[in-house]
């Protein structure tokens, strides 16, 4: 607040003094408050200062105490004191500095972890999916052929019934790559995508590979576009597996299987997906297929009749899976 007074005339041939004439000139700037980031007791001075340093005027009519202020205080300005806490500025500091040393600490061990190879050995993929796998060379043929393509987005879809290879085509397929992610639909949906998003940053090449899907499935297909759009962002190549069962539960619980029909619809849901596709059937397979499985499990074990053992399956309904389980349990392993 400045104070200005203007001249006053004073009677000098009379005891009183006439009434003098006092104006006042607000100052149009508004008040800032003063922000005080020392000690209390610093802060407690540098008031004091200002309120010493600050213009008052007197009550001059009557030169004494107001109701609620002594005389000379009614019209000292008045100042608002914000107090910054450097105590809680530090902590904030603190936490801010450990949870960016806890990040950066993770991402490192993430990128370490990660074992990234350029290309896919095709020739070792064949001749392992060759040696291993019965029953589905055209299957085979397919998949090397798609595996081996120079693009950078695929996708393969495996189709077919209960126990006729697709996993473990997929698993013979996982053990020679590195930077594979092998789901089953419903923890895809729990864990997806963090933990892939980060290995498409590090390396240039990855799998994914989703099992247990059914027709019903159709949720998966704004994730896998979600995926792919993500690759071509980043310039990298990833190549996603699907698995699909066609496997249709009749009345009496049996099972059929129309594949030609589950292909059909498996196009139609996946016909505006941009990527190569490729739609691999994996067919049913025969008690020569079974027998096959059933040796190669028993590998020099004295289990004395294969025709006895086979009689524990229904390679109709089952194909090879639970070949390893139930050998293990007829040899009471």
């Amino acid at each position: 607040m400045n104070i200005s007074t203007e001249p006053m005339d004073i009677d000098l041939s009379s005891s009183s003094i006439k009434s003098m004439e006092v104006s006042y000139c607000e100052s149009e700037e508004p008040e800032e408050p003063i922000i005080l980031s020392s000690t209390p007791r610093e802060s407690e001075n540098i008031l004091q200062s200002f309120i010493k340093q600050e213009p008052m005027t007197e009550d001059l009519n009557s030169g004494t105490e107001t109701e609620n202020q002594p005389a000379g205080f009614q019209n000292v300005k008045k100042y608002h004191i914000i107090m910054q806490d450097k105590k809680q500025s530090s902590d904030y500091l603190l936490k801010l500095s450990v949870l960016l040393i806890l990040s950066v600490s993770l991402a490192i061990y993430h990128v370490n972890i990660f074992y990234c190879s350029e290309e896919l050995d095709i020739k070792v993929v064949k001749d392992t999916l060759d040696r291993k796998l019965y029953g589905q060379q055209r299957a085979i043929n397919l998949l090397i052929r798609s595996l081996d393509a120079k693009v950078s987005s695929k996708l393969l879809l495996l189709y077919g019934g209960t126990g006729v290879g697709k996993t473990y085509a997929a698993s013979l397929i996982h053990g020679q790559a590195s930077n594979v992610y092998h789901y089953t639909m419903p923890n895809f949906l729990e864990s997806f995508p963090n933990d892939l998003l980060l290995g498409m940053y590090v390396c240039k090449s990855s799998i994914l590979i989703v099992d247990d899907l059914t027709q019903y499935d159709t949720s998966i297909i704004k994730h896998i576009e979600r995926v792919i759009e993500k690759s071509e962002n980043l310039k990298k190549n990833i190549t996603i597996i699907l698995i699909y069962n066609s496997d249709v539960i009749e009345k009496g619980f049996t099972k059929s299987s129309d594949t030609a029909f589950f292909e059909f619809d498996l196009k139609d849901h996946f016909s505006h997906v941009r990527a190569y596709k490729e739609y691999i059937k994996f067919e049913t397979l025969t008690n020569e297929h079974l027998r096959m499985c059933i040796e190669t499990e028993l590998n020099d074990s004295n289990v004395a009749s294969i025709n006895q053992i086979m009689k524990n399956f229904n390679v109709t309904l089952d194909g090879c899976k639970g070949v390893h389980s139930k050998i293990k349990f007829l040899n009471g392993v």
